[in-house]
């Protein structure tokens, strides 16, 4: 005979049955929190609008192996058209598996969360988790576990994934990681167990953040490229340090880290800045921006090449290649919106260096200068990339158009490696450019800066420790300087 008290039990039973069975659906599919609202919840539309902004990226050369991308993620509007730069470098591409590193906005929670459950869904399909990975993650370290919540309602996840279904298709299996705390020893413990995966299967990691939040265009804008300088000094320390410094900078502070982490352990060792924007630039006022940031960290094969030292002289025939694979990439970049790669036999090209193109006006105004002080790959290699950045990702200037290229006048200059010095009077102006650094600032002056203006060494250092550094006139005294020279050659003036 079935009495109340049995029924009351039968009930009981199957509310606490039912709803465990709706928390372990949870568990084994993630819907989709944000799909309506931070992108659309249409699959067309969700598609149409993603090849919108990859069909806007102009062709990149990117040299090795793609091992992490960083990407924001704000609403498709606002960061959208920047995440796309990074995505668009590997359309196409085949991966084992792709490791999302993302950070909980919502919910705090000791170390880091890896989804244990079986697919991520989108308005695209779901997406399978590799659980492989994920059980072996889990047992790597105490700090590392599955927190549902920590996943339930967390949008800088999600909005990378139909990202990844449209550039890699929805055959991808996904490592979704999610950070509740901005611990260093976090950080490692998830980097490290990564690089032992990454020993056996294809890994590509995508660490996602947004930069400043809320301040003024020009203040955001300041504050970010500082940022991202320091993140492409590829030292994890000592970006763990400027975040714990400096806590306005960017969310997805643990993220970063452990993707430099996990990049040194795999010696993943040449970082690509690809696009900066804020939400000013897209589809925001002025007034309150928030910073978005896409970059590719890349894996080189060996190479037996080595910087070039001082006093090299560059024949008349290197120098005009070189010219003219300035010339000849940003016109590709502005007539095709692509770039061809370059090759080069030329003996002198291959020699590793650090290097800047420099841009003028036919008035001798400066329209563009981007360089970097090491490079691991060709020289011609490196020149074609610095005029990209020249000519388009120089903050200071909008992108070069096609109507004043043939006014423009390219110089190049080739670097030798730097060298730390003890006595400033080592310095010998118009001969060493100058590099100037301490704590999370840093600025340079190449060494016809000293020509052009004719300083003395005193207004030389003062002008770098304050203009460019950030740290006042006299701020060079208890800074680390080091020196470098380079050969340095413009076309010749019409």
């Amino acid at each position: 005979m079935i009495t109340k008290k049995r029924l009351f039990l039968a009930f009981i039973c199957y509310f606490i049955l039912f709803n465990f069975n709706i928390v372990w659906a949870e568990t084994l599919t993630r819907k989709p929190s944000v799909a309506g609202s931070f992108y659309p919840d249409k699959p067309a539309n969700l598609i149409k609008l993603v090849n919108s902004y990859l069909n806007k990226v102009p062709e990149q050369s990117i040299n090795g192996d793609i091992k992490v991308v960083i990407s924001p993620h704000a609403g498709y509007i606002y960061s959208g058209p920047v995440a796309a730069y990074g995505y668009k470098t590997i359309q196409g591409k085949n991966y084992d598996a792709v490791v999302v590193l993302a950070l909980s906005h919502f919910y705090p929670f000791r170390g880091a969360s890896v989804f244990d459950g079986n697919y991520y869904e989108t308005p695209l399909g779901k997406v399978a988790i590799d659980r492989e990975s994920v059980s072996i993650i889990k047992e790597s370290s105490d700090l590392i576990d599955f927190y549902p919540l920590g996943h339930k309602k967390e949008h800088s996840l999600e909005v990378q994934i139909p990202f990844l279904q449209v550039v890699l298709g929805n055959n991808i299996k996904l490592i979704p990681i999610v950070f509740g705390d901005t611990s260093y020893e976090t950080a490692r413990s998830v980097a490290e167990v990564l690089a032992r995966i990454s020993d056996k299967k294809n890994i590509l990691v995508v660490a996602t953040t947004d930069l400043s939040h809320y301040d003024p265009y020009n203040i955001a804008q300041k504050k970010d490229l500082e940022t991202i300088e320091e993140i492409t000094k590829m030292s994890s320390q000592g970006l763990q340090s400027y975040f714990d410094q400096k806590t306005d900078r960017a969310c997805g502070k643990c993220p970063l880290v452990t993707a430099l982490i996990f990049a040194d352990l795999i010696k993943a060792n040449n970082i690509s800045i690809l696009k900066y924007a804020n939400s000013g630039d897209t589809a925001g006022n002025k007034n309150r921006v928030v910073g978005y940031v896409s970059m590719v960290i890349t894996k080189q094969g060996e190479t037996h090449m080595k910087p070039a030292g001082e006093n090299q002289e560059f024949s008349e025939k290197s120098k005009q290649e070189l010219f003219s694979i300035v010339r000849n990439t940003v016109r590709g970049q502005l007539t095709e919106g692509k770039v061809s790669p370059v090759e080069s036999s030329n003996p002198q090209l291959q020699s590793q260096n650090g290097v800047f193109v420099t841009l003028h006006t036919k008035g001798g105004a400066l329209r563009g200068c981007i360089g970097c002080f090491t490079s691991n790959k060709p020289l011609f290699k490196t020149v074609q990339e610095m005029a990209l950045s020249s000519a388009f990702r120089d903050p200071r200037f909008p992108p070069v158009t096609l109507d004043e290229l043939d006014n423009l006048h390219v110089e190049i200059s080739v670097l030798s490696p730097m060298k730390k010095i003890n006595d400033v009077n080592e310095i010998q102006l118009g001969k060493h450019g100058i590099y100037i650094k301490k704590g999370f600032n840093s600025g340079t002056f190449l060494p016809q800066v000293a020509t052009d203006t004719g300083w003395s060494l005193e207004e030389f250092l003062g002008h770098c420790s304050r203009d460019k550094a950030g740290l006042g006139w006299e701020g060079w005294k208890n800074a680390d300087i080091f020196t470098y020279t380079a050969d340095v050659f413009g076309e010749k003036k019409k």
